[in-house]
Order: C-alpha cells, then sequence, then structure tokens
C-alpha cells in the first residue's frame, strides 16, 4: 500500500493587531463604551488590548519555525506596528474597513472581526489564525495543522462548565453555544488557546447555515453574550466529516499546545522547558502583575532573537520635529511618573511659548492612566514621545543591565543617546527628580567648545582630599586623571555630531563587563568622557543634598567653587534633588518649596500629598518602636547588671556575657 501523499498547499497565517496604548484609539474606545452605555467587565479590560509588542516576537517565532507559510496577514483599524516593514513581500495589512460592513465600524470587538476573515483579498483556501499572543515554539510543518486530505486538525481541550463561569464570562459562554447549537458532541470541550487551523470554503459554509448570528455578530461593536465565537466553525467541521479531533485534557503531563497566564521568566521558562511544546499562548489577564507585564519584552526578546527582514529601524532611532534639531530628554519609570509630571510642568512654566520642545521618555511601562494625566498637560508648543529603549537594547546588544537597590536598569538608558538620536544636532538628559526654576534657553544655546559633553562637577569632587578611598577608586580603578573634574550624570548635554558611535559604545559596554562602578552610569560616562568634556556653572545642575546634609563642608571647599555652588542653590535654572533627601519627604529643605509650587500645578498633587503622609507615619511609628524597644533592652540591661553582682560562678559568667551583648546592642541603637 503506497503512503498517502502529505499536505502540500499553500497556507497564510491571519493576526488581528490593536496597539492599546494609543491615545486616540483609547479615546474612541471610550466615547463608545458611554455612547452605548456600557459598563465594565474582563471583555473590556485593557490587558485585552494592551502592546506588549507581542506581534514583533510572533512574527519571529513564525519565520524562525514555520517558514513554509505563504504570507502573512495583518488586520488592523489602520494602525501600524512602528517596527514594521509594510512593504515586505511576505506582509500584508489588511484594515477593518477593507472586510468589514461600513456600519459596524469602528469596532473593539474580536469576535466580529473574526466573523468577516473570508473576505481578506488573496487569503488562500487554507490559513492559520493567529493572536499576536501566539507563537510557533519549535520546528512545526503543515502536517502539523491539515490532514493529507488538506482538512483541519482541531485540538480541543477537555473544559467542565461550571453555571458561574457560564453566567459570568463571554467567551465561556459563546463557545458552549457554539458547540450547543451546532455539535452537542463536544458540549465540554474548546479550541486551545494558541494557533487553530481553518479552510475558507468551510468557514463560509458555516457562515451561510448560522448566517443571522455571524451578522448580528459583525455588528457587535463590543463582545456579547449573544455573540457567535469563531469555535463554532471547528464544530461545524467535526459534524460535517471536514476535519479530525485531536482532544487533550489540561492536566496533560505533555502538552503540544501550550496557554501561560504571563508570570516570572522563571516560571514560563520552568512550563516551556517541561512541555517543550510546538504552540505556546502568552495570555495577558487581568491578573497578571505589572512587574510581570513589563518583564515580557525582555522575555520575548531573549527567547525569539531572530530579527526578520520585514522589521525596519524605524523604532531604533528617534528623528527630530523640530528644524532646531534639539532633544530633551527623561527616563522615569512608572512609580517615578508623578515626580516626573513636576519637573515637566517647571519646564513648561519656565519655556516661552514661542520656543517648541521636543521630549522623548526612554522607556514605555508608564500605566495609561499616567500617560493621560501627562499628556493633558502639554502645550502646543511641546510635543511628547516614549521610546521602547528595552526593546532596543534587547535586539541589538548581548547585555543583561542590572540595577541595584537604589538605582533601577534606567540609569543606564542614558547612555544610549547618541546611538538612538543620531539626527539631532545636540540632546539634554535630565534626571525626573528635578526642578526647572528659569529657562533653558541657555543650556539649549551654550557652545561646546568643541567638546561632545557638556556636564556640571558633581558636589563631591572638589573635596575628594577628604574622601581618600574614593579618590584613589577613581584614579586606581577607573584610571581617571583629574578626579576632582569628575561631574554629575543627572543633566547631560551631549553633542550628537561630535560623538562617534561605534567606538562610543564598544568603549562602553567593554567598561559594563570590565570594570566593577561604584555609581554605574555616572562612572562609566566620565571614564569615556574625561577628555571630552565642558564643566558649566553649577546653576544648570543645583544638587541640593550637600546643603541639605552637611552644608558645613562648604566651608573647606575652594572660594571660586563654594561661591559658584551657593550660586547655584539660591539662584537655581535646573534643582537636582540629589539623594534619597527628597523634597516630597523633607517639604522644610532649602529650595523644596519650588518643587511644591510646582507639583500644585499638577494633576499628581493629591497622590505626592498622600504618599508623604504615609510615609511620614510609617517613619513615626518607626521611631515608635524603636524607642520601645531601646527602653525594653535598657530595662534588661540593668537587671543583668544586679545580677552579675548578686551571683557567682557560672551564672555570674552568663550575665556578664548578656550584659556584653546587650550593651554592643544598645549603643548600636543609639
Amino acid at each position: 500500500m503506497k503512503d498517502k501523499i502529505k499536505f502540500n498547499q499553500p497556507v497564510d497565517i491571519v493576526y488581528m493587531w490593536v496597539d492599546g496604548n494609543d491615545l486616540e484609539w483609547q479615546k474612541e474606545k471610550s466615547k463608545w463604551q458611554k455612547k452605548l452605555n456600557l459598563p465594565f467587565s474582563n471583555a473590556l479590560s485593557s490587558c485585552r488590548f494592551t502592546d506588549n509588542q507581542e506581534l514583533r516576537y510572533s512574527l519571529r517565532s513564525v519565520q524562525m519555525y514555520a517558514p513554509w507559510i505563504r504570507k502573512i496577514f495583518i488586520i488592523t483599524n489602520g494602525q501600524i506596528p512602528k517596527w514594521l516593514d509594510v512593504n515586505h513581500p511576505k506582509i500584508q495589512l489588511v484594515r477593518h474597513d477593507q472586510i468589514m460592513p461600513k456600519d459596524a465600524l469602528p469596532t473593539f470587538n474580536s469576535t466580529a472581526i473574526e466573523s468577516c476573515i473570508p473576505n481578506i483579498p488573496d487569503l488562500s483556501e487554507h490559513f492559520l489564525l493567529a493572536n499576536d499572543d501566539t507563537f510557533f515554539d519549535k520546528p512545526t510543518s503543515p502536517d502539523y495543522f491539515f490532514n493529507t486530505d488538506g482538512n483541519p486538525i482541531v485540538r480541543l481541550i477537555k473544559h467542565s462548565w461550571t453555571k458561574e463561569l457560564l453566567s459570568t464570562s463571554i467567551y465561556c459562554h459563546m463557545v458552549y453555544k457554539a458547540a450547543q447549537k451546532c455539535n452537542p458532541d463536544y458540549l465540554n470541550y474548546e479550541s486551545t488557546h494558541t494557533i487553530s487551523a481553518y479552510r475558507k470554503s468551510y468557514f463560509n459554509a458555516c457562515k451561510a447555515e448560522f448566517a443571522d448570528w455571524f451578522s448580528q455578530t459583525t455588528q457587535s461593536r463590543f463582545r456579547r453574550f449573544e455573540d457567535v465565537q469563531r469555535t463554532i466553525v471547528d464544530f461545524w467541521c467535526l459534524k460535517h466529516k471536514k476535519a479530525d479531533a485531536l482532544c487533550t485534557s489540561r492536566s496533560s503531563h505533555k502538552l503540544n499546545d501550550l496557554c501561560l497566564q504571563i508570570s516570572s521568566a522563571k516560571l514560563m521558562n520552568d512550563m516551556l522547558d517541561h512541555h517543550h511544546p510546538f504552540l505556546v499562548c502568552y495570555n495577558d489577564t487581568e491578573y497578571v502583575k505589572l512587574e510581570n507585564r513589563k518583564a515580557l519584552k525582555h522575555f520575548l526578546a531573549q527567547r525569539y532573537k531572530q530579527t526578520q527582514p520585514w522589521e525596519t529601524d524605524t523604532n531604533l532611532t528617534i528623528r527630530p520635529l523640530f528644524s532646531d534639531k534639539k532633544g530633551i530628554v527623561f527616563a522615569p519609570d512608572n512609580n517615578y511618573s508623578k515626580y516626573f509630571a513636576v519637573a515637566l510642568k517647571s519646564l513648561i512654566e519656565n519655556t516661552p511659548k514661542d520656543e517648541n520642545c521636543d521630549i522623548i521618555v526612554l522607556g514605555n511601562n508608564f500605566e495609561e492612566k499616567n500617560i493621560l494625566r501627562i499628556k493633558r498637560m502639554l502645550p502646543d508648543n511641546f510635543s511628547l514621545r516614549f521610546f521602547d529603549i528595552e526593546s532596543y537594547i534587547n535586539d541589538n546588544f548581548a547585555i543583561q543591565l542590572k540595577g541595584n537597590q537604589y538605582w533601577s536598569v534606567a540609569m543606564y538608558y542614558r547612555i544610549f543617546i547618541p546611538l538612538i538620536m543620531p539626527e539631532y544636532e545636540r540632546v539634554v538628559y535630565f534626571d525626573s527628580d528635578m526642578c526647572f526654576d528659569q529657562p533653558i534657553t541657555e543650556l539649549l544655546n551654550i557652545t561646546f567648545d568643541k567638546k561632545s559633553l557638556i556636564a556640571v562637577v558633581d558636589t563631591a569632587s572638589p573635596l575628594l582630599d577628604f574622601e581618600p578611598n574614593r579618590k584613589k577608586l577613581m584614579q586606581e580603578r577607573f584610571g581617571l586623571k583629574h578626579p576632582e573634574n569628575y561631574f554629575n550624570s543627572g543633566m547631560l548635554v551631549f553633542n550628537i555630531k561630535q560623538i562617534t558611535t561605534e567606538p562610543y559604545i564598544k568603549k562602553c559596554l567593554n567598561i559594563l563587563e570590565t570594570i566593577p562602578l561604584q555609581y554605574p552610569d555616572q562612572d562609566l560616562l566620565n571614564i569615556v568622557f574625561e577628555d571630552d568634556v565642558k564643566l558649566i556653572d553649577c546653576k544648570f545642575n543645583s544638587q541640593w543634598h550637600t546643603f541639605s546634609f552637611t552644608s558645613h563642608e562648604l566651608n573647606i571647599g575652594e572660594d571660586g567653587y563654594r561661591n559658584n555652588y551657593l550660586d547655584g542653590c539660591y539662584h537655581p535654572v535646573v534643582i537636582h534633588y540629589t539623594s534619597p533627601n527628597k523634597p516630597w519627604f523633607k517639604p522644610e529643605e532649602l529650595n523644596a518649596d519650588i518643587f511644591w509650587k510646582y507639583a500644585r500645578m499638577t494633576p499628581f498633587y493629591e497622590t505626592i500629598l498622600s504618599d508623604m503622609i504615609i510615609q511620614k507615619t510609617a517613619s513615626d511609628l518607626k521611631i515608635v518602636n524603636h524607642t520601645l524597644h531601646r527602653i525594653s533592652y535598657k530595662i534588661k540591661y540593668y537587671k543583668y547588671k544586679i545580677l552579675k553582682y548578686l551571683t557567682f560562678g557560672k551564672k555570674r559568667k552568663k550575665y556578664k556575657t548578656l550584659l556584653k551583648e546587650i550593651k554592643q546592642y544598645l549603643k548600636s541603637l543609639k
């Protein structure tokens, strides 16, 4: 008997994608929710629309493990991923209005979009349907999806539906209803949540049989219990013997189709190593922790490393918006968004209305509500963009940046500014714990004097003779010839055209790999630019911690530096709230009032106040507990002291030892 011919017909893959981070899309969605008077539900949860760049890495997995796929169709509402070359011959974007009735648009319902997939022009008879959170995870052939007759292999997983689940989950209700109406033999099954196989003609035949149901679903702008789920096509094919069923249970020891809720990288890697699946879904739900969602891009970039030819470099560089080619960069994380908002507001208030500001935030992990609050503050002459620096680093460098207990990995982002902003003339970087109390026009126009960087000397540098260990470290480990010129990295002006990027970044990465750094980004930049930096007045980076912590140290500095520093403190252009002694914890300190002046102008004012009160209360409770603790040990001290004189031999020795230990402990508490 001859072997049957393996399936060898053209196969396409279809994705549905939306950039849920897009503010215009969010406004449109909110408008229609209000218009239709829709209450919040899981179907409207932001996690269903958030773009963690899964599509980018899912497309990589296609080419890595299923290169036999003919064409990749991406259905969007008109949005285009920034990193995607839409002219690549294997990629075709499909707008909603190309496959859906105009009166059904705009739609925010993936079920409605799925109902119109067979309308895609040039879609092959055999196609796969994938969400952007589904991936190929090892080499896969067409036979995994279609049998020798070219019919789909439907992968089902057993499910025990409960009344509560069917009444609360729209998805579960739709799947159950599809089986109930079409093929009750599969009433307790659902399709595996990965990549599914279809034939266009079968899809259309099923639509014809349930025409009214499909038509109503197409018109549904948001998911409803009444919608028809595409699983009905699977059940229809099985009913008419136009598909093979492959059933598994969730308790199976090994799963070829694995659905993982986004969690820690270790946990997900352990599951993947255990099951070694062909297909995997990294499922985002309302129960996913924010830190795990933030870390997902790095995880995917490490697992699906092969950059594909349809990935352009448009997301790898930032182009200037204005003719002066000047940019301003910050790098706060979401936890610092409220303080960044104060810095931004102070910059807005001190910028002339006829001057444009091109602002870039390195990092895109801000919560939607914080982005909206910040963008509402912007006047017409301000532009604010977020750049995905994490993906840039992951895609281009084989390094793992690590933070510590004091600083997050965001401290390193400023290092990459010359690489990601090559078309700018100058770029000014500011830390986010800053306030502006005068216009920065002078800083934006100050001459470089043929230097690659402009900075302000660090407050500790002129006093290094009183810190011999730090000075020795700078000279011997870092190789600095003039440690007294060591600058602070909280404010930097890059002369972009002066910096040759390839040797620059090569030197930076070599330092990161070979030299143990104390203040990582700051030490690194001082090593790189020691002979290529212009130092300017302290008023452009007025570091307040010397004055607020140990102002007596100013008396031992040289007159020139002391006068320059004090002028910066009393007449600052840029105040840098260095050290943990922040104005939102210490409002009584010098120049803290400037922070609060601008904080009151932001939509985060109440949040900052609340955090300060909580911090203060916690601090006061700590002091109370500390005092009570000390009193109790004082009592024990005198108790043991008395017992030492009233006892003899081993007991006296025991109390002498205890007395010595408590004395040491009380000394440490003091």
